[in-house]
């Protein structure tokens, strides 16, 4: 099946640095015998999980559809970014100590001082990206009679979180 569903996700367009495996676990697979009153070994489950990376939103129900149709028996996890992201996050990041100075200089002159200078910063981790598990998993179990997957993400929110410590200098 691994080979099945790569080769059909390479046939719809995905370049090879797009399906990569992202885990692979084998398992061994036991069965309560009533009549022995003992586990009996059955065999091996493997599980390969591939990461697909689909770079146009347009393409991805085509791609989920193609999925199925290879045999992939479970499609979960898809998760939204942008090819800006990291542009994008550091434009949240200025902005966020943008706005800490002028928070500071409103409270300073609230206080009857000003602001000095910067004596630490810090930022917090960048947020995860939103992911929608099982999005597409009711597309696996009901391929055969269902209209193509259609795929229609939210927006995108790219937040910065700062904290800025600023010396107060009397008047």
């Amino acid at each position: 099946t691994y080979q099945r569903l790569r080769s059909a996700l390479l046939e719809e367009g995905i370049a090879e640095r797009d399906a990569v495996s992202s885990s692979i676990s084998v398992a061994q697979e036991w069965e309560w015998n009533n009549a022995t009153k003992k586990r009996e070994f059955k065999g091996y489950t493997a599980n390969h999980v591939l990461q697909v990376t689909v770079r146009k939103l347009a393409d991805a129900g085509r791609i989920i559809d193609a999925a199925a149709r290879a045999g992939a028996d479970e499609i979960s996890g898809i998760r939204f970014t942008s090819s800006r992201y990291e542009e994008l996050y550091r434009q949240a990041l200025a902005d966020a100590v943008g706005n800490a100075r002028e928070k500071a200089d409103v409270m300073a002159e609230a206080a009857g001082v000003t602001r000095g200078r910067l004596l630490d910063m810090q930022s917090g981790a960048m947020p995860v990206m939103p992911v929608r598990d099982n999005v597409a998993y009711e597309a696996v179990r009901s391929l055969a009679a269902s209209p193509p997957t259609e795929v229609v993400p939210g927006e995108l929110d790219v937040t910065a979180h700062v904290s800025c410590r600023w010396s107060i200098d009397g008047r």
